[in-house]
């Protein structure tokens, strides 16, 4: 066991993709303090109501900024990294103008529209709820554009402007907006008034990933004229945003659905068991972001063996870390949704069922990232429609019957469905058994 850790820790020093995941990882955990400290802020101070119509404007956000975007981000993400290395600068420039421009023009009519529909439309109901959603529709060309950028930095191994920017700006702006709400009159800390700020603090941040890539692509390519090579493009982007449209929504259906069918009270609960079950998560995505141009790397240049052997060593990166993350706060559940406020200690049971369904993903290991850069992404977008589907009838019978608890059952038992799938299908297609299980077996 020890000759085994040892292993492990020399190939992380040896490793860039190690030492990037680490960046990205120490990221996120100080981003994740301080979306904790907002996320705990706003609910105490404004109460579940207010921070459950927060959160479920603000996940209608987060799934239309990826339709909006025509799976441009995901496409930069895999011919980015192929342009640079073959210094390929035409298309690289063509990629990025037309991504941009055309995340811009199709968030502005979806906004657009949104707005003439709850002005125009009679049967629309008034109220805080609707204003939080309508601001966040004005959000979205800005979301939309950090996406797009976040995946272009990172595709150009920018982790400071991919990962940093997001994740500690936004949430450090926003903490400082509401603590300044929260010193004036009873009623400006509201739903629609924190998603506002929820869209000030995107600015800063596209400045910021915009600059950033600009500045890398002016320095490291001549100034060419951009080609266009947009069916190409799109013939990748359109399956890829397939995948993380059904992703997407696999994890935001349950909040949308609590909102939808139950109050906004309910959702701010539900919210609170998101939030505090997010960190378990944090290895696998923290681990994916930077291993997944490699993946596209390692399989264009046919070094099979070394895939083979990544992805060995991602397993044990990927779920022992996510272990004890999970045994952690699973313990600490009743004092960690408290810090909330004490009427959301009733969480306690979804956030359990996320925790597990967190475990599950990094225990299977990096199937979807795999499948979607080694050109199988046809099969990864059909497991996840099949189980996007099953999961949207599941989740409102679940929450009929069983309330909260229905909603964090139909999530967990969709991850162990689609994660089952996929490792199968990386089995079948790749030859790599990227699951834990196979990982602690001796290498043969």
């Amino acid at each position: 066991m020890l000759q085994h850790v040892r292993t492990l820790l020399r190939r992380w020093r040896q490793s860039i993709a190690a030492r990037g995941a680490s960046l990205v990882f120490m990221t996120r955990v100080v981003g994740a303090g301080l979306s904790l400290v907002l996320h705990v802020l706003l609910a105490r101070w404004a109460g579940p109501t207010v921070y459950g119509t927060y959160s479920y404007a603000i996940a209608w956000v987060a799934t239309l900024s990826i339709a909006v975007g025509l799976g441009f981000p995901e496409a930069s993400l895999r011919f980015i990294p192929t342009y640079l290395q073959s210094e390929n600068w035409k298309p690289l420039h063509g990629i990025v103008q037309r991504g941009e421009r055309l995340t811009l023009l199709i968030s502005v009519a979806v906004s657009l529209l949104v707005t003439a529909g709850v002005w125009g439309l009679p049967f629309v109901p008034s109220g805080p709820t609707t204003q939080a959603i309508l601001i966040a529709f004005w959000a979205l060309p800005f979301s939309a554009l950090v996406r797009y950028y976040t995946e272009a930095c990172r595709a150009a191994d920018q982790i400071a402007a991919a990962y940093a920017a997001p994740r500690l700006l936004r949430p450090g702006i926003m903490i400082t907006g509401i603590a300044m709400l929260a010193w004036l009159p009873v009623g400006v800390l509201s739903g629609p008034s924190v998603t506002a700020l929820f869209g000030i603090a995107l600015l800063p941040i596209l400045a910021v990933q915009r600059i950033s890539f600009r500045r890398l692509i002016t320095v490291e390519s001549p100034s060419v004229a951009p080609q266009f090579e947009t069916r190409r493009w799109l013939r990748v982007a359109m399956p890829l945003l397939l995948v993380t449209g059904f992703t997407t929504l696999l994890r935001k259906t349950d909040l949308l659905f609590v909102g939808w069918m139950l109050d906004m009270q309910a959702a701010g609960l539900y919210q609170a068991a998101v939030t505090v079950a997010a960190p378990v998560g944090f290895i696998l995505n923290a681990v994916n972001a930077v291993a997944a141009p490699r993946f596209a790397r390692l399989h264009a240049n046919n070094q099979n063996r070394k895939l083979r052997r990544f992805v060995r060593t991602l397993a044990h990166w990927l779920f022992w870390p996510t272990l004890v993350f999970s045994l952690l706060i699973a313990v600490g559940a009743p004092l960690f949704l408290n810090i909330f406020g004490p009427e959301f200690k009733t969480a306690q049971a979804p956030l359990l069922l996320l925790i597990l369904s967190h475990l599950i993903n990094a225990g299977t290991g990096s199937v979807g990232h795999l499948l979607n850069m080694t050109g199988h992404h046809r099969d990864s977008t059909r497991v996840y429609g099949i189980t996007t589907v099953l999961n949207l009838v599941i989740t409102p019978i679940c929450i009929h019957h069983f309330g909260l608890w229905g909603a964090a059952a139909a999530t967990t038992g969709s991850a162990l469905v689609w994660n089952a799938w996929l490792h199968h299908v990386v089995q079948k297609r790749l030859g790599l058994t990227p699951s834990i299980l196979f990982a602690v077996q001796p290498s043969r």
